[in-house]
């Protein structure tokens, strides 16, 4: 049968539960993402300060991170140092380094910010989602479910 609609395999950019997130170098200490997994688990949280969105993803990231003991959170941000020493002081238990967004779409194959990935001990993706007010917590073990 000739179909005059061609099927067209629709896969998203953006990284999937059960695909393996890379384990990007972060240049600013010399270390490699997988480095900061504990706990079997490592909550990425991908950030930029020229984004609108990523403002309130920040507000709610604070009211995570004050309502939550001392999660295991890696936060790659868009931002001048000033800012990136900011955040350090602010949400002081989590790792805070730059890293360009344009880096971050690339290695990390993140469709937009903010993004979330919550990775396991062996880097496979468990959550890879927009990122923002109680979707924090669904990315820390045990992981709710999230469609």
């Amino acid at each position: 049968m000739n179909s005059p609609y061609k099927k067209i395999e629709y896969r998203p950019s953006v990284l999937q539960a059960g695909e393996r997130l890379p384990n990007i170098f972060i240049r600013e200490n010399g270390t490699y993402l997988y480095d900061y997994i504990k706990d079997e688990y490592l909550m990425i949280i991908l950030l930029s300060v020229s984004c609108r969105s990523c403002e309130s993803a920040l507000e709610s990231l604070l009211e995570f991170s004050n309502e939550n003991k001392d999660p295991n959170v890696l936060i790659l941000i868009d931002a001048p140092e000033k800012d990136v020493h900011h955040l350090r002081s602010i949400f002081k238990g989590f790792h805070v380094y730059p890293f360009n967004s344009e880096e971050m779409k690339t290695h990390l194959r993140t469709g937009t910010i903010p993004w979330l990935y919550s990775i396991d001990k062996e880097g496979s993706i468990i959550k890879s989602y927009v990122c923002g007010s109680d979707y924090y917590n669904l990315a820390i073990p045990p992981y709710a479910d999230y469609s």
